[in-house]
């Protein structure tokens, strides 16, 4: 019965505080005589907007892996360089247990070449971006920031390319890339 009655009241309260404008004076501006108002200690106050939403500190990927890195795999065929291998133990869903995972950046991203000879990498189903085919992507690394990849690419701006690569004894650019990208 109690809690019927703190419902029933809480329910008047709330109807009471919809149904009534106050003035500066806290006296009602369209009063019905037959309403018990509430004392003057009280205020009603306007609904708070709902806080902002601010994103994670971390991403899902960084939320469910550990270990991430990016190492050098074997290169697809003779001329190519060698593929960039994002590697991570990630958290099975449902269960207790991690797993060790590979995957080839190429199979993800994609290379742009911009007007201005520079090029930059974006998100595609097997893209080819790191490839021979897309930004000949070299030495790529895996960073506590944002952006979180770094890659040495050899079809960048001349002006961009500050690194020889040993392997290819060419020279090649700093491309950064947000592998964590995700909305909110």
């Amino acid at each position: 019965m109690h809690q019927v009655l703190t419902l029933l009241l809480a329910t008047y309260l709330v109807v009471l505080a919809t149904s009534q404008t106050t003035t500066p004076e806290n006296a009602p501006t369209n009063a019905d005589p037959g309403v018990v108002l509430p004392r003057s200690v009280f205020q009603i106050l306007p609904k708070r907007a709902s806080p902002k939403k601010i994103p994670p500190k971390v991403s899902p990927l960084q939320n469910e892996c550990k270990d991430i890195k990016i190492k050098a795999g074997p290169s697809v065929s003779k001329g190519h360089p060698e593929q960039q291998l994002l590697t991570a133990s990630c958290h099975i869903p449902g269960t207790d247990k991690s797993q060790y995972s590979e995957l080839s950046l190429d199979r993800c991203l994609g290379w742009h070449k911009n007007n201005d000879g520079s090029g930059r990498l974006f998100a595609i189903k097997h893209g080819g971006g790191l490839s021979k085919a897309g930004g000949e992507c070299s030495t790529c690394r895996y960073l506590n920031s944002n952006p979180n990849m770094l890659c040495y690419c050899a079809n960048v701006r001349d002006d961009e390319k500050t690194y020889v690569n040993p392997a290819t004894a060419s020279w090649t650019g700093p491309v950064f890339y947000n592998l964590c990208k995700w909305s909110v």
